[in-house]
């Protein structure tokens, strides 16, 4: 298990900090924003849209 903690401001942010992080759909269990869970609907479509922009996942 590891933790991240990060500031983020926005959803570029945090899609910038999924891909420098190296984080896959299938190696990302849950997300807490503001102490409330990220819907997995609302993850796979993030991971959608980093595809879909082309960006880099390991």
């Amino acid at each position: 298990m590891i933790g991240l903690t990060a500031s983020v401001c926005s959803e570029a942010d945090f899609l910038d900090v999924l891909e420098r992080c190296g984080v896959t759909r299938s190696n990302l269990l849950t997300v807490r924003i503001n102490d409330k869970d990220y819907s997995v609907s609302r993850l796979d479509a993030l991971f959608t849209k980093l595809q879909t922009e082309g960006r880099e996942l390991p």
